[in-house]
């Protein structure tokens, strides 16, 4: 019987994720992913980019230092949230990821936010954007990309 060359993952070990076009289709991951993120004790880093059919995504992790969440691909987001405990946490980027509601829990060490939302049309994706910002707004570095005010400026000059 041939051998094996298969190393298998401490999980537990990882100090970095990276989830990338993922597509759950009409099944939720949400407690997976959560529960990848929590089995990952000594992450560190955690990036879930282009995924699809994320409902109510928490991830709690007390040693991750950087979460970049990008490209949620939602239809509907006022039903969608995501709760996030990590208390050693500095830097956090959204890009273009819409949820109905976001939970900050415990992220006193947060010095660095990016924020970046395309400027669909819809009103409850501006509602999301700026409940999302005003979460943010005592963060010593905000970067944010208002798209909503450059289209209005652009209206305005035609």
């Amino acid at each position: 019987m041939p051998r094996s060359r298969a190393f298998p993952i401490k999980i537990e070990s990882l100090t970095a994720l990276y989830l990338f076009g993922f597509d759950f289709g009409f099944v939720s991951m949400d407690m997976d992913v959560s529960k990848l993120v929590s089995l990952c004790v000594n992450l560190e880093f955690l990036c879930i980019e282009d995924v699809s059919g994320l409902n109510n995504l928490k991830i709690v992790s007390p040693k991750l230092k950087e979460l970049k969440l990008s490209i949620s691909r939602q239809t509907t987001l006022w039903d969608k949230s995501v709760e996030i405990f990590a208390p050693s946490l500095q830097s956090i980027s959204f890009i273009w990821f819409y949820m109905g509601n976001y939970v900050l829990k415990d992220v006193s060490s947060l010095i660095e936010a990016h924020v970046e939302f395309d400027s669909r049309e819809e009103l409850e994706d501006f509602a999301c954007w700026s409940n999302l910002v005003s979460l943010l707004s005592g963060v010593e570095n905000l970067t944010v990309q208002n798209m909503w005010m450059s289209r209005v400026c652009i209206l305005l000059f035609l």
